[in-house]
C-alpha cells in the first residue's frame, strides 16, 4: 500500500510527465479509433447486418472481410499491425524518459530530461522488450 501512495503522491509531484504519457497515448489510440469507428458506424446502418444483434453470423462476417471498402474489416487488422509496430519503439522511449525523469535531481528542464532518458534508456528497454516479449 506504501508503494501505491508514494505513486500516486509522485504523479501528483510530475505532473508534466503524466500528461506527456496520457498525450503520446491518446494519440496512438486515436489514430486506430476513428477509422474503426467509421467503419462500425457505416456498418450499423446496413440492414444486412441485423442478425449480428441477436448472435454472430459467419455468412455476414464473411461479406464484411471481402468488403471492397477503404476501409473494409481485412484492413483493420493491417492498420493494428503497424500501430504496433509504431507503438514498440514510442513506449520504450517514453518508458526510459519517464525513468530519467523520475531519478534524475540534476535541475535540467523538463523536455530536456524527457528526451535525454528516452534516448539514453532507448537501446536497453528495447532488448528488454524483445526479451520479455
Amino acid at each position: 500500500m506504501t508503494s501505491l501512495g508514494r505513486g500516486v503522491r509522485t504523479m501528483f509531484t510530475h505532473v508534466p510527465t503524466a500528461l506527456m504519457l496520457w498525450l503520446v497515448n491518446v494519440m496512438l489510440a486515436s489514430v486506430t479509433l476513428f477509422p474503426i469507428w467509421w467503419w462500425w458506424s457505416r456498418t450499423a446502418l446496413l440492414p444486412e447486418t441485423d442478425p449480428l444483434l441477436d448472435r454472430f453470423h459467419v455468412g455476414i462476417f464473411r461479406d464484411l472481410l471481402i468488403d471492397g471498402g477503404v476501409l473494409g474489416l481485412l484492413t483493420l487488422p493491417l492498420m493494428m499491425v503497424g500501430l504496433v509496430l509504431v507503438a514498440l519503439p514510442i513506449s520504450v522511449f517514453l518508458a526510459g524518459a519517464t525513468l530519467e525523469v523520475l531519478i534524475a535531481d540534476d535541475g535540467n528542464p523538463f523536455f530536456q530530461q524527457f528526451v535525454r532518458g528516452g534516448a539514453h534508456f532507448f537501446w536497453r528497454f528495447l532488448r528488454l522488450a524483445i526479451v520479455g516479449g
